[in-house]
C-alpha cells in the first residue's frame, strides 16, 4: 500500500475504477478510501446501478462522494458516451471518491 500511496504521489492523476461493486464486497473498497486521504487523488467509481445503495454501509467512503452520476442507455453503447461528457466537464473539480 506504501508504494502505491509514493507513486501516486509522484505523479498524482485521477484514478478511474471500473467494476467498483467487487470492492465492497471483502471491504476492499476501505483500501481506496485511504488512498483517497493519502493521496487527495481524484477516484472515480463506476459500477452497476446498485454501487451508491451498496457503498452506504460504509459511511466514510459514502461521504466522500462527490457527485453521483448515473448512466441511461443510449443505443449500444449503453450512456457511456453521456457519462464522459459529464466526466469531462467535472473531473477536474473532483476532489473525493
Amino acid at each position: 500500500m506504501e508504494r502505491i500511496i509514493e507513486a501516486i504521489n509522484y505523479e498524482p492523476k485521477p484514478i478511474i475504477i471500473d467494476e467498483a461493486d467487487y470492492l465492497i464486497s471483502g471491504n476492499k473498497i476501505e483500501l481506496i478510501r485511504e488512498i483517497r486521504d493519502e493521496t487527495h487523488c481524484p477516484i472515480v467509481l463506476l459500477g452497476e446501478g446498485q454501487l451508491s445503495i451498496k457503498l452506504r454501509k460504509f459511511e466514510r467512503v459514502h461521504n466522500r462522494v462527490l457527485r453521483w452520476v448515473f448512466a441511461r442507455k443510449y443505443g449500444s453503447n449503453f450512456g457511456y458516451t453521456h457519462i464522459s461528457r459529464k466526466l469531462d466537464k467535472s473531473i477536474l473539480k473532483l476532489s473525493v471518491i
